[in-house]
């Protein structure tokens, strides 16, 4: 029997700033609150994000958006995403 499987692709984290707009601070920010993907340790050193997972979030954040649903602040205050 032949398991199939996309390959997962990690990314690092200009990467991820530069797919979501966030700075770093939000990045962590966000991850401490559960509410962005958790980081992989790839090695002793080095850390990378699920590619896939940021894109999910994407999706979460756009379908939040379309609803009207809040979306938390690193700040600390609820705000609608417009």
């Amino acid at each position: 029997m032949s398991l199939e499987h996309a390959p997962v692709r990690f990314v690092r984290l200009k990467a991820v700033m530069g797919l979501t707009g966030l700075s770093a601070s939000s990045i962590y920010d966000l991850m401490a609150l559960k509410e962005f993907p958790a980081s992989v340790p790839l090695s002793t050193n080095r850390r990378g994000w699920v590619l896939a997972e940021i894109e999910s979030w994407q999706k979460e954040r756009l379908e939040k958006r379309d609803t009207g649903a809040a979306v938390r602040s690193t700040r600390g205050r609820p705000r609608k995403v417009a």
